[in-house]
């Protein structure tokens, strides 16, 4: 739960869930048997639901809801991530612009670029110490360990670039890289209305084929009562 974003464990959910279920039951029982009514399906629903929210990401090999919520924040915090792992290129881009005279300071540009962040900022913070024992290539391994997407591990692979490159020729890299992060952005998205499209044109469709089925069946039909009138 907590690489998926969410600031709690699976033992503090299931003790939520736990205390929940049972202060639904022992309710229950007491309104039933105040009313002197007995309905088992209330039990049940409770067990099935109890059942379905188990911290358990598949069963049988089938997902369970407890699994595709966590894909869902996961992939949320995976997204927030990535952005702030873009505008920190952007950053680092100025810099480097700002700085085309002098040699680049990779320590320094980690500071710069940890100033503006929020959710990445713990990944930056174990990297510049590395960074400052003098361990380059370990500080950028656990930078791209720390927040695990794509986008971080290309991140980490830059800043290991940083103090080899001219800052110009860095800037025009990180230009060239998030160019192809935007075109990538784009096809997604074209590919998802394409996709939208074919969701909301699906019922129209599927109208006209029932109307002109309807038709065919109701000439069909005709044809076939004019058929046995003449016989």
């Amino acid at each position: 739960m907590l690489e998926a974003g969410m600031k709690t464990d699976s033992k503090y959910y299931n003790g939520i869930r736990y205390i929940l279920t049972v202060v639904t039951l022992v309710i229950q029982v007491k309104v039933q048997m105040k009313a002197e009514v007995l309905r088992p399906h209330i039990f049940l629903l409770v067990a099935g639901i109890f059942l379905l929210t188990a911290p358990v990401e598949s069963f049988c090999g089938k997902q369970m809801p407890f699994g595709f919520f966590m894909e869902v924040f996961k992939k949320g915090q995976e997204d927030q991530i990535d952005k702030e792992v873009f505008e920190a290129m952007t950053q680092l881009k100025n810099l480097c612009i700002a700085q085309a005279d002098f040699p680049l300071s990779g320590d320094y540009m980690i500071e710069q670029v940890m100033k503006f962040s929020q959710i990445t900022k713990h990944a930056y913070s174990k990297m510049l110490v590395l960074w400052r024992l003098g361990d380059s290539e370990s500080a950028c391994e656990v930078f791209a360990v720390t927040l695990n997407t794509k986008m971080s591990r290309e991140l980490s692979s830059i800043f290991l670039k940083l103090e080899s490159m001219a800052p110009v020729e860095m800037a025009e890299h990180l230009n060239l890289y998030q160019s192809h992060i935007r075109e990538e952005r784009m096809t997604k998205h074209l590919r998802k209305q394409e996709m939208m499209s074919y969701v909301l044109y699906a019922p129209v469709i599927a109208s006209a084929f029932a109307i002109m089925l309807n038709f065919m069946v109701v000439v069909i039909w005709l044809d076939t009562m004019e058929l046995m009138q003449k016989i």
